[in-house]
């Protein structure tokens, strides 16, 4: 008689930490983080996984019930297996399932979940003073925008893996401010804050109200801040007492989930998470940058920008609090306007990498 191929099993497994209801092909729970591919704790006998698709099969199935692969080809975790890792094997495991964690306590959303490496979100629904304010002039349309940008475009994504080893090709989409729908609902939510600004500072003005068409004014203000191009100038504002030519140096940290185009221009290796530093030379107005003559950037990973920009003596899981410090202390420097910002020649003046210029 044919075997016929099993659906999969419906989605009634829990967890065996916090007895939550978790999908029947989930590596992590998404209450409480815990691993639950790992061996049952009342169960000394190690899981076994399809070799096809990598969902878990029992010891005594001939076929996966997910794909129908043979099960004569699963993979089951032996001793010798574990003892290749060492401890190091197991203590990464062990503090790659504690970082999961966190961000699941810390309200972070398990979005992927591969085994060995995750991708979690931040989601929001933007500020409570900004929705009351569009509550009382929009009747609830401003909220319903300004509140979905925040949770589906201003999400914040991080990914968390045990080793550092590069990211699959086609597992992470590219950087959100390519989207055009990002742009598009960028304008879309500036350009109704302005248009309803306007139009209060106009009645304010017509009555004879100054404190009204201030307030529209300053409505109108808000909605343009908003708008794609002067969030990013609002972003890497001066000074407000800053006129004229400004040449400046910063860093931004290129997180996990962003593909770098270029390789470090220290050791020429391509990497995930690493900085770019920035040099820009623009005219600012009261602080605002008006307009940038141009600009370059260096790209370094983790371990050369310690070592190169910031000094030896740290490693890589300082990184974000070596570049805050700088960045506070005054390395995002102002140059005067005589100096002429020399590129090293892995420098190069393309603006596609770079969110805030």
């Amino acid at each position: 008689m044919p075997s016929t191929r099993n659906d999969p099993p419906p989605g009634t497994d829990r967890c065996r930490e916090c007895d939550r209801a978790v999908a029947p092909d989930a590596n992590f729970c998404p209450g409480c983080g815990a691993d639950l591919r790992a061996a049952d704790s009342r169960d000394d006998a190690p899981s076994a996984y399809c070799a096809a698709c990598g969902a878990p099969v029992a010891a005594d199935d001939e076929f996966c019930a997910n794909c129908g692969a043979p099960c004569g080809d699963a993979e089951v975790p032996t001793g010798e297996a574990a003892a290749s890792g060492d401890d190091t094997d197991s203590e990464a495991r062990r503090a790659f399932r504690a970082r999961v964690r966190d961000h699941l306590d810390a309200g972070w959303e398990l979005t992927e979940d591969h085994g060995d490496r995750v991708v979690l979100v931040d989601r929001d629904i933007g500020s409570i003073p900004v929705h009351i304010l569009l509550l009382v002039t929009t009747g609830g349309v401003g909220n319903l925008l300004y509140g979905w940008y925040h949770y589906a475009e201003l999400a914040e994504t991080r990914r968390l893996s045990v080793s550092d080893g590069p990211i699959p090709d086609g597992e992470l989409p590219t950087r959100g401010d390519d989207d055009p729908l990002v742009t598009l609902s960028g304008y879309l939510l500036g350009g109704i804050l302005l248009l309803i600004g306007l139009g209060i500072a106009a009645v304010g003005a017509e009555a004879g109200a100054t404190a009204g068409a201030l307030f529209g004014l300053g409505f109108a203000a808000i909605g343009l801040a908003l708008t794609p191009p002067a969030e990013r100038r609002l972003e890497r504002r001066h000074g407000l007492s800053r006129f004229g030519r400004v040449r400046t140096v910063d860093h931004r940290i290129t997180p996990a989930t962003e593909r770098t185009a270029a390789p470090c221009v220290v050791c020429g290796e391509a990497f995930e998470r690493g900085v770019v530093r920035r040099r820009r030379d623009e005219t600012v107005v009261a602080g605002v940058p008006i307009r940038t003559h141009s600009i370059s950037h260096n790209l370094y990973c983790a371990d050369c920008a310690l070592a190169e920009l910031f000094g030896d003596g740290s490693d890589a899981a300082t990184l974000e609090g070596v570049v805050a410090d700088s960045e506070s202390s005054g390395e995002r420097e102002s140059e005067s306007p005589g100096e002429t910002g020399s590129e090293s020649p892995g420098e190069t003046g393309s603006e596609s990498l770079d969110r805030a210029e």
